[in-house]
């Protein structure tokens, strides 16, 4: 964490001292490329994640000062690494089976013991190894079935099927033993990380004809009367039945946005447009995302990121895939502009890596720069409208 820190401040005092000098047209010139699907784009960060994923994460292990996170930040990258390879694989289909494979090779990653690790330790049991019984498990279980319904859509029988039917299976039972949320960990609840397995649930029913509706709106009706504060933002931690222990935060409302995309479209796009409404700022073509909002104040930590004048870089980033995959050109062209200026983009031998975010960062903006539009990819629900209405900002499509 602490090199990732000093890298951040680096790249945040040669942002300042450029923002003067460098128009955003500059630092955002490939925004519109991005938003379209340019294939020589994604294949740039997608090459420099594989040489990163292909190396074995394993055997150079983050270094925050915390085994538990140091999986954790591990999981992640193939996680996000997976999305982000399977997403492009919908989008050039020419390109599958190459994809596919790097999509396998970051399942059998977050599969290691090592990825397992955050899980296991804090439960004290595998969360695999425990898919009969009833703990919640979700940051694991929910992430990682969010990959293999990806990877069921592209090909329903594959190497990873007969796992992707036991835990999609163990969630939607565990959902349904339930009122409330599933924890993420022994007395810990976050509404972002059931948004993770709602999502697989959506894509599993997608994949292979199963009927999760009912646990699908079943949740919808628990985040809006339950998770949701009174500017629509998602709380960030609650107790099981959903009484609030933390306020919303950008960085949960917008990652759940995202993964609310592949099962519930109406409620992804009620978060992305409460969250733009409360959390966005544009300076001088430059946009950014406010983790907290003035009426509903907060710290920063591990999720959130690092904080800046309000500003959060996780929920900044996050922002990225529901604004792609709602058509949302200009916001998409203002947090682009900005991550391309303070990420720091370093391009080698027809590569590109984010100096200033390293494995875990980069996988994360694939996934984001590459998010679909929901209609791809999430169920058709028969429902009522939310009523909230969407955000009128005349966004465009455009994205593939």
């Amino acid at each position: 964490m602490a090199s990732f820190l000093r890298k951040l401040a680096l790249a945040v005092t040669l942002g300042v001292a450029t923002t003067a000098t460098v128009p955003h047209r500059i630092a955002g010139w490939e925004a519109d490329s991005w938003f379209e699907g340019d294939a020589a784009l994604q294949d740039k960060l997608a090459k420099g994640l594989r040489e990163t994923t292909s190396d074995d994460l394993v055997e150079r292990p983050f270094r925050t000062g915390s085994a538990h996170f140091d999986s954790e930040w591990l999981f992640g990258s193939y996680m996000m690494a997976a999305m982000g390879y399977g997403q492009m694989a919908l989008a050039l289909p020419e390109r599958e089976p190459e994809l596919v494979r790097d999509m396998d090779r970051c399942i059998e990653g977050m599969l290691k013991e090592k990825s397992r690790y955050y899980d296991t330790s804090t439960w004290g049991e595998d969360p695999l190894a425990s898919l009969d019984g009833e703990r919640g498990h979700v940051a694991f279980l929910g992430y990682m079935n969010l990959v293999l319904g990806l990877r069921r859509v592209l090909s329903p029988k594959n190497p990873h099927a007969a796992l992707h039917d036991r835990v999609t299976a163990a969630l939607e039972r565990r959902f349904s033993h339930t009122s409330g949320f599933l924890e993420t960990f022994p007395g810990q609840t976050f509404p972002v990380d059931n948004a993770s397995a709602i999502g697989s649930l959506g894509l599993h029913q997608r994949a292979t004809g199963t009927d999760h509706t009912k646990t699908i709106l079943a949740f919808r009706a628990l985040v809006n009367t339950k998770a949701r504060q009174d500017d629509g933002l998602l709380v960030q931690i609650t107790q099981t039945d959903g009484r609030h222990r933390d306020v919303g935060r950008g960085s949960g409302t917008f990652l759940g946005s995202y993964f609310l995309s592949f099962a519930d479209p109406e409620l992804a796009r009620s978060l992305y447009d409460a969250g733009k409404r409360a959390l966005y700022t544009e300076h001088v073509g430059f946009g950014a995302m406010r983790e907290h909002t003035e009426a509903h104040p907060g710290g920063d930590d591990i999720d959130s990121g690092p904080v800046f004048l309000g500003l959060g870089v996780s929920s900044s980033g996050f922002a990225i895939g529901p604004s792609r995959a709602f058509g949302d050109r200009e916001t998409f062209r203002g947090l682009y502009a900005l991550l391309h200026l303070f990420g720091l983009p370093v391009d080698s031998s027809g590569t590109r890596t984010y100096a200033s975010g390293g494995p875990i960062g980069d996988a994360i903006v694939l996934a984001m720069l590459t998010a679909r539009p929901p209609e791809t990819l999430a169920p058709p629900l028969a429902t009522a409208s939310l009523g909230s209405g969407h955000d009128e900002t005349g966004n465009e499509g455009g994205v593939r």
